[in-house]
C-alpha cells in the first residue's frame, strides 16, 4: 500500500487511473486506487510487486510538488462476506450501508467500534475489505467475529 498526494503519469505508472470523485475505487490487474481526499489516493499493490511500483512512481514524481509514502505495514486487510455483512458493520459503524447509499466499488473512511479504518464494497453479495490500523486489528477482528456470529457472516483474510 502507499500513500500518494498529487502525482502525474500516474496511469503509466499503475496501469489504472485514480479515481476523480469522492469515494470512488478503481481497479485492475490487482492494483486497487481509493480516493481518500482531494488529491489524495491509497494505492493498495499486489505482493511483491510494491517495490518496484514505488519506484517508477517516484521517478515519475520527481520534480513536482507531491509525497508518495509506503504505508505497507500500516494496516491489515480484513474480509467480512454475506448476506447480513451490512448488518454487521452497523453495529459498530455510522455509516449508511443501504444499497442506494453505499454500493460495489466505493470506499469510505470511517470508524468501526472505535478503530479508523477504511471500508471498500466489493460487489453486491455483498463483501468488504476493511483496512484497519494493523494495532487496531486483533481488536477488530475478534469484535466483527462477535457481531457477526448471530447473522453466519463470514470474516476472513482479504486478499
Amino acid at each position: 500500500m502507499c500513500a500518494i498526494q498529487p502525482f502525474a503519469r500516474r496511469k503509466s505508472v499503475l496501469g489504472v487511473e485514480p479515481p476523480g470523485d469522492a469515494g470512488a475505487t478503481n481497479a485492475r490487474r490487482g492494483i486497487t486506487v481509493f480516493w481518500l481526499g482531494p488529491d489524495e489516493w491509497l494505492v493498495v499493490l499486489p505482493s511483491g510487486r510494491a517495490t518496484k511500483i514505488l519506484q517508477r512512481l517516484g521517478t515519475a514524481l520527481e520534480g513536482q510538488h507531491a509525497a508518495l509514502t509506503d504505508v505497507s505495514c500500516s494496516r491489515v486487510a480484513i474480509g467480512l462476506s454475506g448476506e447480513h455483512a451490512r448488518e454487521v458493520l452497523a453495529k459498530g459503524c455510522s455509516l449508511d450501508f443501504h444499497p442506494s447509499h453505499f454500493s460495489a466499488g466505493q470506499c469510505a473512511q470511517s470508524s468501526l467500534a472505535r478503530c479508523h479504518m477504511l471500508v471498500h464494497q466489493l460487489d453486491d453479495t455483498p463483501s468488504y475489505d476493511l483496512y484497519i490500523h494493523r494495532s487496531f486489528a486483533d481488536y477488530a477482528w475478534r469484535w466483527l467475529e462477535d457481531a457477526a456470529a448471530e447473522y453466519g457472516v463470514a470474516v476472513s483474510s482479504a486478499a
